[in-house]
């Protein structure tokens, strides 16, 4: 019987697949993101412990050096996880096909069986042992039906995603450029070379987080 449950599980399965299967093969609609610049982990890291060693400047405005930096970082850890998120989905538009083609098969095994052909019981059995068998059935259903209710859900979040994923790549573009404006602009008079340092490369690890959300989403 637990075929039976089965099958409307691969059905709700095949259909996430099949529905994301034409958005994974959809070409980006807009250019390419723009080009990120010098910026690093590394040299973040090193000028973070710099400056907490430092006897300058004042504990004020060290407090704000460090704060720009540690964003900076959080930016380009951002960047990394998506720049992740991004591979993972290149890696799923290469196999959909084939998992596909594996659901498509066991539903179609599953439409030959007789529904009751493994119920493992018979009417000569002792009443005990058949109610005993309809217990675990119907605990079986209800988890089936569990299971395909989250399938359900899963469902409706991905087609609710289309149009969500083209309004945030809308605004990240725009941000995007809107920090490429920033990042060619003459820094704050009479600011110093530290803080325009750090204030250049918080622009630039933002812009480095917009280029990965979008490749991500892109091919999301």
């Amino acid at each position: 019987m637990r075929d039976r449950f089965l099958f409307p599980l691969l059905l709700a399965a095949a259909a996430l697949l099949v529905l994301s299967s034409p958005l994974l093969l959809a070409e980006p609609d807009e250019p390419d993101p723009i080009a990120s610049v010098s910026v690093t982990k590394e040299k973040l890291e090193a000028k973070i412990a710099e400056t907490e060693a430092a006897s300058e400047p004042e504990e004020a405005e060290k407090k704000e050096l460090l704060e720009l930096y540690r964003k900076a970082l959080v930016n380009l850890e951002a960047a990394v996880s998506d720049a992740q998120a991004e591979a993972e989905y290149s890696r799923i538009m290469e196999t959909a096909p084939a998992r596909i083609a594996v659901l498509r098969e066991a539903v179609e095994d599953l439409q030959t069986r007789v529904p009751a052909g493994d119920l493992d019981a018979a009417l000569s059995d002792p009443l005990a042992q058949l109610a005993q068998r309809l217990q675990k059935e119907k605990t079986d259903l209800a988890a089936a039906r569990a299971q395909r209710s989250d399938a359900e859900n899963r469902l409706a979040v991905l087609s609710a995603r289309p149009s969500l994923i083209r309004q945030r790549l809308s605004l990240a573009r725009k941000q995007q450029e809107e920090l490429a404006v920033q990042l060619k602009s003459p820094p704050t008079e009479g600011e110093g070379p530290a803080f325009i340092q750090a204030r250049q490369w918080e622009l630039e690890s933002r812009l480095e987080g917009l280029n990965a959300e979008i490749k991500k989403l892109d091919q999301e």
